[in-house]
């Protein structure tokens, strides 16, 4: 399954099977990855990536950043995805990750001229527009026991905060479904984005495994090819269909 969000570049995620075939349904935002009741270990992975050859001048594209505060606890309007535990700060936004799933932030600033935006803001009306895309693994584990790994040596600070926050390279969430563990980490690409994969254990089934797409969805749609673009009016996230089998 390979995943596209447009952005200023081209954003895509690529799902790749090993040793079983991979099936995707669609059910309005739902997609569900099939072929219950295997014996057979397999690896699912996915790669998140954006366009671009900008120099990452912070080292934000290959870490996931421990929250200590700077993103806040929650998300006030979608605390049903949990206690806001890492964060991704490649792209244009940061693309937080809880216990329950991955909430994507996007936002837009209103182009204008220094007189509109003079008349705008003593109206109270905003110059910057703030959307937000939910993907929640959907009748997962409430509580998986959650790692980082490969600790990084630089840290990074924000404001007034006195912590430094640490960074690292994977985020593991073992027994996310029964006998399944999650695993967020880096490729080699040279571009911003990340990937997870998903271990099955041998017995475990993967039918259970199921994402469910929320918040400011405006439509969603399919393209020529069947991937699925999920739009929020000022940004898009694609979800492909199967790249790849091994």
């Amino acid at each position: 399954m390979k995943t596209q969000r447009r952005r200023s570049g081209s954003q895509f995620l690529k799902l790749c099977t090993h040793l079983l075939p991979l099936f995707i349904t669609w059910g309005s935002s739902i997609a569900q990855v099939g072929n219950p009741n295997t014996n057979t270990k397999a690896s699912i992975t996915t790669l998140n990536t954006v366009s671009g050859n900008d120099a990452d001048l912070f080292g934000t594209r290959t870490r996931y950043i421990e929250n200590i505060g700077q993103y806040g606890t929650s998300l006030s309007k979608y605390g049903n995805m949990g206690k806001i535990l890492y964060g991704y700060e490649g792209l244009s936004m940061p693309v937080l990750f809880t216990s329950k799933g991955v909430v994507y932030l996007q936002r837009k600033t209103i182009k204008a001229s220094n007189e509109e935006l003079q008349k705008l803001r003593p109206e109270g009306k905003p110059t910057t527009i703030d959307r937000t895309i939910t993907m929640e693994w959907l009748n997962a584990n409430p509580d998986p026991r959650i790692i980082a790994e490969d600790i990084c040596h630089d840290h990074f600070t924000y404001g007034l905060l006195k912590t430094k926050a640490r960074a690292y390279k994977r985020i593991v969430y073992q027994e996310l479904y029964p006998g399944i563990d999650l695993v967020y980490s880096f490729t080699e690409n040279k571009k911003a984005g990340f990937e997870y994969s998903l271990l099955v254990s041998p017995g475990a089934d993967i039918s259970k495994i199921k994402m469910k797409y929320g918040g400011d969805i405006k439509n969603i749609t399919q393209d020529r090819h069947g991937n699925l673009i999920i739009a929020s009016g000022i940004d898009e996230i694609s979800v492909s269909t199967a790249a790849c089998y091994y």
